[in-house]
């Protein structure tokens, strides 16, 4: 008997084979991790922006928004303000005990204090940026963050924050 075609069993083996192919090399091909990564970081710099704008109206409600340095009472906390805008960290400033942009988020991420990726320090410092993301502890994938500046800090010369992504190393 001659007969054209593959077997029942030629073809769940080559089914097999291109499952187990597919498996090892999709990983290579869809790096979702990336994605991801990206993706909680928009959120973080979405999360940042509205938070900086809440307190910059509530600023603007109490007259508050054209002074160099003043206090809003918000049911979360005293946040301090440069300009009407949240200062990022708080260590070493002259008003009274409130708290900065740092302390307002609420992550799972890596914090970072510094305005430049090699001053980059675990403990909050008086300086005027913020970052949050991924593997600081790792000096060589430091590019994978978010960086809030406040106004008028040593990176951000306007008169308004800055939220910045950076996602090379993600």
């Amino acid at each position: 008997m001659n007969s054209k075609g593959f077997t029942l069993i030629e073809l769940v083996i080559s089914i097999i084979i291109l499952g187990i192919l597919s498996i090892t090399a999709a990983p290579k091909f869809l790096d979702l991790g990336r994605d991801s990564r990206i993706a909680t970081l928009e959120g973080a710099a979405a999360s940042l922006h509205s938070a900086a704008k809440l307190v910059h109206s509530k600023a603007h409600i109490e007259g508050k928004h054209n002074l160099e340095r003043a206090m809003v009472e918000t049911n979360l906390a005293s946040i301090e303000l440069k300009e009407g805008y949240p200062e990022a960290t708080t260590i070493g400033e002259s008003v009274d005990s409130g708290v900065g942009m740092d302390e307002l988020v609420d992550t799972d991420l890596d914090y970072c204090y510094g305005s430049r990726t090699k001053d980059c320090f675990d403990e909050p410092t008086n300086s005027s940026t913020f970052k949050l993301g991924y593997f600081f502890e790792e000096i060589e994938q430091r590019q994978c963050y978010v960086t809030y500046s406040e106004v008028g800090g040593s990176t951000n010369d306007t008169d308004k924050y800055q939220v910045t992504i950076e996602t090379e190393g993600c």
